[in-house]
């Protein structure tokens, strides 16, 4: 018997740990071209915890999505994939990111 359905999803949709890290890139960078002031917050507030050297657990993640107010599928679905991405950091590359970012908006 030939598996079709695994644990994780369907095995024909199935794509290895760095084409999912280079969505979730790709996904990322999709957010801040956007200026959505929310979700940048949100993204900011999630390498924070990741430059402390902390785990994202899905406690933090949820208090933070509710302080940040974004409630809609469609934007949890992107800040999934983000949060994905971020989690790859070290704490310096996180240090290094929240630099980027706020050199960008200025501020």
């Amino acid at each position: 018997m030939k598996i079709s359905r695994t644990i994780s999803g369907s095995k024909r949709n199935a794509s290895s740990y760095g084409q999912e890290i280079a969505r979730s890139k790709e996904m990322l960078e999709n957010v801040l071209k956007a200026k959505n002031e929310q979700q940048i917050e949100y993204i900011l507030s999630v390498a924070k915890i990741k430059a402390k050297g902390e785990d994202l657990t899905v406690v933090k993640l949820k208090k933070l999505l509710d302080k940040a107010m974004l409630k809609e599928e469609v934007v949890l679905n992107k800040m999934q994939l983000v949060n994905l991405y971020l989690n790859s950091f070290m704490p310096e590359q996180a240090k290094r990111f929240i630099i980027n970012i706020k050199d960008t908006k200025g501020g």
